[in-house]
């Protein structure tokens, strides 16, 4: 059965936006784990990278769905299938008309850029996680070495330019943050 052309043109373009809408709906979700990030908001970290990896699983699906459908485009309207692997958006765009090519291509490359960002996103909140653990590892150390030493040098009072040592309190750490 030979699809017509408005018929696929239709399908791959609604696949393509739907993809577009998705992956930047991700990146919104990246935006908002950055501020989780650096307002230190396990909470809410933890409830985005669940959105996430939903909306992930999903765009993955849709563009195995938007593979699929080129796909039936070449078997349908005998474009001949390239020899070596799954035929790449380059190769389907080269095989058909010049308007189609040319409305694809602006729909692909709106998804590449809106990838692009997204990996950008991901990366930035990936160092600023690192960064993050780095602190808190350096600070933890610090107390450590500050507790077992069990004492302090500390002013006695405001006017004092002396430091003296002094039996330290105990510390206590908010585990919630």
């Amino acid at each position: 059965m030979i699809l017509n052309k408005e018929e696929w043109l239709d399908r791959v373009s609604s696949l393509f936006e739907e993809e577009i809408r998705l992956y930047s709906e991700i990146l919104e979700l990246e935006k908002e784990k950055t501020e989780s990030i650096t307002k230190a908001d396990g909470k809410s970290l933890e409830t985005i990278s669940k959105k996430t990896y939903e909306l992930i699983v999903h765009a993955s699906e849709l563009e195995r769905v938007r593979m699929s459908a080129i796909h039936d485009v070449y078997t349908s309207n005998n474009l001949g299938i390239p020899k070596e692997g799954t035929p790449t958006l380059t190769d389907f765009l080269n095989k058909i008309d010049r308007e189609s090519e040319h409305k694809l291509k602006q729909l692909g490359t709106r998804l590449k850029d809106t990838v692009h960002r997204l990996k950008d996103k991901i990366k930035a909140n990936d160092r600023l996680i690192r960064t993050r653990q780095e602190f808190l590892k350096a600070t933890i150390d610090a107390m450590r070495v500050n507790a077992n030493s069990g004492e302090v040098e500390v002013y006695e009072d405001e006017n004092s330019t002396v430091r003296n040592k002094k039996k330290r309190s105990s510390v206590l750490v908010n585990a919630s943050a």
